[in-house]
């Protein structure tokens, strides 16, 4: 690992993906598209959180949670190709 000072915010980051992970499993069957559950996602952090409500707070969620997206950290690599095909 380039920096271990690091490790213990990549165990949390690694925990974090792990449970959305598992919400996005048990989620995945009532949504038709991966935005849809990526909203369900935001809207579960947010309804829990009152940091997170707050302005600053949900671009920054939603950037991390397009980054966990986009590094294929969550959601499955099918999940694209499904949706093009469903919009096609």
């Amino acid at each position: 690992m380039a920096a271990p000072e690091n490790l213990d915010l990549l165990r949390m980051y690694e925990s974090v993906v792990d449970e959305f992970q598992l919400k996005i499993i048990a989620k995945r069957k009532d949504y038709q598209t991966f935005d849809e559950v990526m909203e369900y996602l935001v809207d579960l952090l947010f309804n829990r959180d009152a940091v997170l409500r707050q302005h600053a707070h949900k671009r920054l969620t939603r950037a991390v949670m397009f980054y966990m997206y986009w590094n294929c950290d969550i959601g499955e690599v099918g999940d694209a190709a499904a949706e093009q095909a469903l919009s096609s």
